[in-house]
């Protein structure tokens, strides 16, 4: 169960961190 809640929790942060990495480009661009 830890282990299921350990994957969940990376899954959220990889997305959070995606994102952030695509506003950082954008910002970039201007």
């Amino acid at each position: 169960m830890t282990e299921n809640r350990s994957k969940m929790d990376f899954f959220v942060v990889s997305k959070k961190y995606e994102v952030i990495l695509k506003e950082n480009q954008l910002a970039q661009l201007t």
